[in-house]
């Protein structure tokens, strides 16, 4: 005699993970599978994307065309402002989450312990995630990055001015919203531009040149706090979110958006 259970299969990890996190399409087809694919774009009302040829390794030859693709057919101004937008952003992330809370104290803030700081910072960039992705996708990276950083650069400066404890935070929890959003819409940004041959490259290009501000925005700060220069500080870290603005905004510019081989109205969030 048979269990009374032993026509009943429990449900798969597949079925469950994709009752609530549906599997992207691209990903079950790379996998080869098919079906599962089939059944889930029938079930969204969607397309099924084609399946795709087993990929190869690129040579190393290969991946310096995909770099030399970049600055190809007027690619190159858009390469470099997006680098050099990157470059400012991380300057200012690192140099605000390092160091900003000593230039503070040294101006004569009593901030009490430089956690709270970090974490008011913080729980402003969770929420300004959630807010700028979806303008980012309504509006363009460009003009919301743009708005971003200058709101970043009035938030740090504002920071300059002696105000109640409450209100510093409420200012330090703003700064946070703007600020580490910002650097995330450069990177949206970069991957709806390109396309899918060169997408990953882009991305990861801009976001190694951006290191580069990672690493000078923390000395910059170090310096400006062994020199006394406490006031001065403000403005030189604000003047970082001016820095990006300036070159977000201008691959927002027309001439480049119709550059050959980007997509400019496609929505951030459909770039991956």
């Amino acid at each position: 005699m048979t269990s009374p259970t032993s026509d009943c299969s429990p449900p798969t990890s597949t079925a469950a993970s994709g009752r609530y996190l549906p599997e992207s399409l691209t990903f079950l087809q790379a996998k080869g599978r098919t079906e599962e694919a089939l059944a889930l774009a029938d079930r969204y009302g969607v397309e099924a994307p084609a399946p795709a040829l087993p990929a190869k390794r690129p040579a190393a030859t290969d991946r310096w065309s995909a770099l030399a693709a970049l600055f190809r057919g007027g690619l190159w101004v858009q390469t470099l402002f997006f680098w050099l937008a990157s470059f400012g952003g991380l300057l200012l992330v690192y140099g605000v989450s390092q160091w900003l809370p000593s230039i503070m104290r040294a101006a004569g803030y009593d901030l009490g312990s430089s956690l709270g700081f970090v974490i008011v910072i913080n729980l402003g960039g969770i929420v300004g995630m959630l807010i700028g992705g979806r303008l980012t996708d309504r509006f363009g990276g460009s003009l919301i990055g743009a708005i971003w950083f200058g709101a970043t650069a009035i938030g740090v400066y504002l920071l300059s001015v002696h105000m109640p404890l409450a209100l510093t935070y409420a200012v330090v929890f703003l700064t946070g919203l703007f600020l580490f959003s910002a650097q995330a819409m450069i990177y949206a940004t970069v991957a709806a531009r390109s396309d899918d041959g060169n997408r990953a490259t882009a991305v990861g290009w801009t976001s190694g040149m951006g290191r580069f501000g990672a690493v000078f925005g923390p000395w910059l700060g170090g310096q400006l706090l062994a020199t006394g220069s406490t006031t001065s500080g403000f403005t030189v870290v604000a003047s970082a979110g001016v820095f990006s603005l300036i070159f977000i905004a201008l691959t927002g510019l027309p001439s480049l958006k119709r550059t050959p081989g980007t997509d400019a109205a496609r929505p951030a969030s459909a770039a991956g």
